[in-house]
């Protein structure tokens, strides 16, 4: 199961939810300290996009194939992210045309390499709500990234927002605004 959205939608503390509802195996993308300095100085300050989103889709891979190993010992494993989620972040990370075509060549290796989730629960949430949990979990280094949520929420939502399916793999919208925790474990089953 691979939880999407923009940050500060909730995906972790979901994952951690659900990791301990269904008690099963959880992957969390990291926290702020598991980011490297010059990540965040990158984000930060808007610099090195190809660079920093490069970073995040090898660390993505790396944790889809743990999920995937895990996943064929017969258990269940859920995901705060995955390889599709750079997707996102493109049009404002990346200015360079060339970058841009680099990064979507990079997702489609991932998509002809790995299967989708068997399933992805889509994130939803307001503007507001997003800068209200990114100033409380306090990352110093998404200052600038806050200015592009609204760009990264309507692209989650222009690929997720009205999709039922994704390559066989359904998704379920959830609107963390007004869906509890037991409304999106009724719908996961």
């Amino acid at each position: 199961i691979a939880v999407v959205g923009a940050p500060a939608t909730g995906k972790s503390t979901l994952v951690r939810s659900l990791q301990k509802e269904l008690k099963c195996k959880a992957i969390f993308e990291g926290e702020e300290k598991d980011v490297p300095d010059f990540i965040k100085h990158n984000i930060k300050n808007n610099t090195n996009g190809l660079e920093t989103i490069r970073w995040f889709h090898d660390r993505l891979v790396e944790q889809y194939e743990d999920a995937l190993e895990i996943k064929s010992k017969g258990e269940v494993v859920i995901l705060d992210s995955f390889w599709l989620s750079n997707l996102f972040y493109i049009s404002t990370m990346v200015k360079d045309q060339k970058e841009k075509k680099l990064v979507e060549d990079m997702i489609t290796d991932a998509e002809e390499r790995f299967p989708y989730p068997d399933v992805i629960i889509y994130l939803k949430s307001n503007e507001k709500t997003i800068g209200d949990w990114m100033k409380k979990r306090g990352r110093t280094f998404e200052g600038e990234l806050r200015k592009h949520i609204k760009t990264i929420s309507k692209e989650h939502e222009d690929f997720f927002g009205n999709k039922k399916e994704i390559g066989g793999t359904k998704v379920i919208k959830v609107d963390i605004v007004k869906t509890s925790l037991e409304e999106v474990i009724k719908r996961l089953r």
